[in-house]
């Protein structure tokens, strides 16, 4: 995968850091791997960095995004670094078929995502 996903303990957060196009095999691969870095942890936070894309899912990619995000469970938030109103729409779309816009913040920067997911 293109993408990067790794756990920032700093952040006490996963981060997905996508890079162009996202696949609907991404997404299902994604949700995998996040399932095995949040194992044994009591909160499970993600931000999701776009300012290396400027690409909407496909119709494909959404679908699995919905699936995948309205089955997942726990104590779940998203904060999304994005830095273009296109981008910031694309994700509150793609927040709202997941079923997560209530759970979901949108921010700037890293720093203004990690400080809110440590609230949480």
């Amino acid at each position: 995968m293109k993408h990067k996903i790794y756990y920032e303990e700093t952040a006490g957060a996963a981060v997905l850091e996508l890079a162009g196009e996202y696949t609907p095999e991404e997404a299902h691969e994604t949700f995998d791997i996040l399932a095995d870095l949040f194992k044994g942890k009591e909160r499970q936070h993600l931000m999701i960095d776009l300012t290396n894309t400027r690409i909407m899912p496909g119709r494909e990619t959404r679908k699995a995004l919905e699936v995948r995000g309205k089955a997942a469970e726990g104590r779940f938030l998203m904060a999304f670094v994005v830095t273009d109103p296109v981008g910031r729409m694309a994700a509150k779309f793609i927040t709202s078929i997941m079923g997560r816009r209530d759970v979901t913040g949108f921010f700037k920067t890293r720093d203004e995502a990690s400080t809110w997911l440590k609230k949480g």
